[in-house]
Parts: structure tokens; C-alpha cells; sequence
């Protein structure tokens, strides 16, 4: 508003008109700003201001059109229009909607309505309704409202492991909402300098609200450090978080908190080999996509090829492989698209991603490796826990590796591990390892029988490796297993728990060679 003052005093014109074009460029850059980042990054788009001025400027470029109050029966059909659209908002937009896009004009335009066709004085004006005092008082305790429903609404869902509030309990949230309201607006009133009073007792109230303030974040902060470092100060080995192992008789320590914390959890992506030079892959290389060569140690140039292709569930048991290539004397390259499963060209798959399958099949067709591996199965990663399994052949997969099989390169297809619609691993951290939402059963997640099976039946030349088994034992799929945490998120499995399932791993991806005759041609 400075710098419109001072434009509008050096060009000769009203602040009124620099400040109208300033708001509604403010309001236009900052909606298209919003739209496009909520629907790439919804929880960035939420809390980013930037994506929020043009709310604002909303209210600014009213109070800077709006110069007297509307007159007739048009600017009280605007105020009306504008309760009905905040209406409609709060009672239609459903789960699904994304917050601040498209989606937040109807509460912001319904407000500039009803600002825009107050003060009429017509009989059946939006002022009269608004004006009732019931709605009066509750407008004037909105704010703590506002800030006193969230944290009791999310920590009901939180702890009941509800994704919906009953009616009833609803309503109950909102009553000892007001109840706090009342109570902290009263101290907060309290803690405000009263007129008259010295400078001394005000800066008494500021500084006793202020150490309670600190006091309750230190506190808090301090029990999550000490059990941070109760937690690091175990050692960790194969005997205290045993993980897999634990499944195939190792006995399990109790009394332990599972590993990875959540400080390590960034950690936990592997990176399988060093990253590929420029004459070994004339692919798109992009942020989403990577290239990795391991070469075993002592190599002599004749050692077998494995290359792996697809996306982050792919990477992750590169990790594994990468680990186990020494051992063998096996070179392995990855070929890796962050959310591009690897098959043949399909419509369900962005251009990009279709793009750089056919880079990374044309990359591997040149290198001629003994094996290829691919994760096999897909699940739809938005479908909600008890639904029903949704797992099924990768679509496009045969498409993909046909090209593979006809050039005789041997083909191993993992069956993927399970998906859910909620984060595994905050799930432990709210709920505990022993919570049932935390252990669902492996029939709501999983086919019961692998649906690669079907698909491997007619395909001679490609076998299939199942660590359901591993992932899910004893029909449930379970969050912690042997004081480890099995899910890094809603379906990457942790890096301490694949490793803890490595002789799992290269017994069966052996027996998956030799059924197709070996790596050595």
C-alpha cells in the first residue's frame, strides 16, 4: 500500500486506481499460482502464502470498487448468492477436493458477495440475517473457534484411527471448542495491557505468557530428544533388531522402540552403484530419472549383467542386489523413473514416462544382459485399506519384456509388496506397533494367490520371485517386524528391513535364475 502511495503520488493519479491494479494483479498472479501448485503439491499449496494472497486481494479489491453501499433488489441478490456459495463449500465439496485451487473461489467470491450487497436497506437484505446476534456472537468468537477445532478434530482422528467424524462427536468437538474459546479469550484478555497500567506491570504480563509459552515447547521438544537418544544409544545389531530374521526362528528382543526413528528415515533410500557417465546412458536423465552401475569388486570384464528397470519400488531392491553383486561377481545396471513402473507404451502412463521406458529398453537391448529384473505387479495406491485388493500384472508388461525374451535375455518379475492409503510408518509413531490399523489383514491388501503366476504359466523364459511372505507372514501385514520397521511411507519398504531379508532375497532370486537356465550363457 506504500508503494502505491508513492506510485500513485509520482504519476499524478488516485492511490484508488494504482491500488486497483496492483490488487488485481496480485489477485491473478497469485490464483494461477495456487491452482497449478495445488495440483501438483497439495499440502505445499495449502500452507505456501504466495498461494494465498489473491484471497486478500480479494478483500482488498472490494473495499477499493465497493465505494457505497448497493441499492436495489441486484446487490441483494449478490449478498444472498454469496451466503449460498459459502454454503455450498461447506457442505458440498467433498474428500476429494483440493484446497486452495480452483475449489476456494466459492468461499473467497461468496464472501466479497456478501460485502459487496450489504447496506441496502431493502426488506429482504442479507444484513438483516446476518445481523441476527446469535450469529453475531459466534462471528465475533470465530477466530478461537478457528484455531481451538483443528487440533481437537485431528487428534480425535488421530487416536480413534477414524478418516470420518460422526455427527454427534462432531457437534461435541464444536461445543468444547466454544468452551475453549471462552476460557483462553478471557486469559488472553487478562495477558493484554490495560489502559492506565505502567509499562512495568505490561511487560510483567508479556513475559509471564512468554515463559509459559517456552516452558510447554521446551518441555515437549526435551521428551522427544530423550527418547531420541534412548533410542540411539542401543547399538543396533542383527541380535537386538533381528527384522526378517526374526520370521525364521532369531529370537526377538522386547522392550525395544523399532528402528529406523523418523530423524532417520531420509536415510534410508539406497543408492545402487555410482551414478552413470554420459557415454553410459544417452537417455533422458531428469530430475525423476537415474542411472546406476555397480561393478563388483576385482572385475575382470566377463562377470554376468543384471539390469533393473522401473521406478522407486524397483530402486529399493536394487539396493539389495547391489549388496548381494559382490558375492556373485555380478555387474548391475539400474535404469530408474521415480513413479514410472516399467512396461511397454501405454496410455495410462504420462509421455514422459512412456518416453523413458522405451530409452531405457533400447539401452538395455544394446548392453545384451543375462538377466533383467522388473516389478511385475501393480496396486492403485489410492484405494482405501478394506476395499478389497486392487493388485494385478503391471499393465503393459508383456509389451515390455517381450523384446527382452525374444533377444533370449532372461526376465525375473517381482511381485511387488503391499500399498496403502495412509502413512505405515507415522501410523507406528500415533498408534503404536500393535495397533490394528498398523496391521491390516493381508487379504484387504494382496490377491491370494500372486497374479504373476497366471502370467508367467505361458512365458517359459520368465520366472517370478513373492516376498508377500516376508512382508505379510501369517496373513497379516504387519508394520514392525523383529524391532524394525518394515514401511518407510504408503509402500517403499525401509532399507534396514530389506536388509534384514537378504538371504531371502539371493536364495530365492537364485532359484529364479536357475529355473531359466542360469546367468551364464
Amino acid at each position: 500500500m506504500l508503494a502505491c502511495a508513492g506510485v500513485a503520488k509520482a504519476a499524478g493519479v488516485t492511490f484508488r486506481r494504482v491500488a486497483t491494479y496492483a490488487f488485481a494483479a496480485i489477485f491473478g498472479l497469485s490464483l494461477l499460482h495456487s491452482v497449478v501448485s495445488t495440483a501438483l503439491d497439495p499440502e505445499y499449496a495449502y500452507f505456501e502464502a504466495t498461494a494465498r494472497w489473491w484471497e486478500f486481494a480479494a478483500g482488498s479489491l472490494v473495499a477499493l470498487l465497493v465505494t457505497r453501499p448497493g441499492r436495489g433488489k441486484i446487490a441483494d441478490a449478490a449478498g444472498w448468492l454469496g451466503v449460498a456459495l459459502i454454503v455450498v463449500c461447506a457442505f458440498g465439496a467433498g474428500p476429494e477436493a483440493r484446497f486452495p485451487g480452483w475449489i476456494s473461489l466459492l468461499p473467497v467470491v461468496g464472501a466479497c458477495l456478501v460485502l459487496g450487497g450489504t447496506g441496502t436497506g431493502n426488506r429482504f437484505n442479507v444484513d438483516d440475517a446476518l445481523s441476527w446476534r446469535p450469529l453475531v456472537w459466534i462471528g465475533r468468537h470465530s477466530y478461537g473457534l478457528y484455531l481451538w477445532h483443528w487440533p481437537l478434530l485431528i487428534t480425535y482422528m488421530l487416536r480413534s484411527a477414524n478418516d470420518s467424524v460422526p455427527v454427534s462427536v462432531g457437534l461435541g468437538i464444536m461445543v468444547l471448542s466454544l468452551l475453549l474459546t471462552l476460557a483462553t479469550d478471557r486469559l488472553v484478555r487478562r495477558a493484554m495491557p490495560v489502559r492506565g497500567e505502567s509499562l512495568r506491570v505490561t511487560g510483567r504480563r508479556f513475559l509471564t505468557v512468554g515463559l509459559v509459552t517456552v516452558l510447554g515447547l521446551g518441555g515437549a521438544t526435551s521428551w522427544l530428544q530423550v527418547r531420541e537418544n534412548r533410542q540411539s544409544s542401543v547399538e543396533v545389531t542383527a541380535e537386538n533388531f533381528p527384522g526378517a530374521a526374526s520370521l525364521f526362528g532369531a529370537p526377538v528382543p522386547g522392550g525395544l522402540r523399532p528402528i529406523p526413528a523418523a530423524g532417520e528415515k531420509d536415510a534410508e533410500w539406497t543408492f545402487p552403484g555410482r551414478g552413470c557417465e554420459d557415454e553410459e546412458w544417452t537417455g533422458p536423465i531428469t530430475d525423476r530419472a537415474e542411472c546406476f552401475i555397480h561393478e563388483p569388486e576385482n572385475a575382470t570384464g566377463n562377470e554376468p549383467t543384471i539390469v533393473i528397470l522401473g521406478d522407486s519400488h524397483a530402486r529399493q531392491f536394487a539396493g539389495q542386489v547391489t549388496g548381494l553383486a559382490d558375492d556373485h561377481g555380478w555387474r548391475v545396471i539400474t535404469y530408474i523413473m521415480m513413479g514410472c513402473r516399467y512396461s511397454g507404451p501405454t496410455e495410462q502412463r504420462e509421455a514422459e514416462c512412456n518416453e523413458f521406458n522405451a530409452d531405457a529398453l533400447q539401452a538395455t537391448l544394446d548392453e545384451d544382459p543375462e538377466g533383467v529384473l522388473v516389478v511385475g505387479t501393480e496396486s492403485d495406491p489410492n484405494a482405501p485399506v478394506g476395499t478389497g485388493p486392487t493388485e494385478k500384472v503391471t499393465t503393459a508388461l508383456a509389451s515390455g519384456i517381450d523384446p527382452l525374451t525374444e533377444q533370449g535375455i532372461r526376465v525375473v518379475a517381482l511381485r511387488d509388496n503391499p500399498r496403502f492409503d495412509y502413512d505405515m510408518f507415522e501410523c507406528v509413531e500415533v498408534f503404536g506397533e500393535d495397533h490394528e490399523r498398523c496391521n491390516p489383514p493381508r487379504s484387504v491388501l494382496l490377491e491370494q494367490e500372486s497374479p504373476l503366476t497366471e502370467f508367467t504359466a505361458s512365458r517359459p523364459e520368465v520366472a517370478t520371485v513373492d516376498f508377500s511372505d516376508v512382508y505379510c507372514p501369517q496373513g497379516q501385514c504387519r508394520s514392525v517386524i523383529g524391532n524394525v520397521m518394515v514401511y518407510l511411507d504408503r509402500n517403499h519398504i525401509t532399507q534396514k528391513y530389506s536388509r534384514t531379508m537378504l538371504p531371502q532375497i539371493e536364495d530365492r532370486l537364485l532359484q529364479a535364475w536357475d529355473s531359466l537356465g542360469g546367468l551364464n550363457r
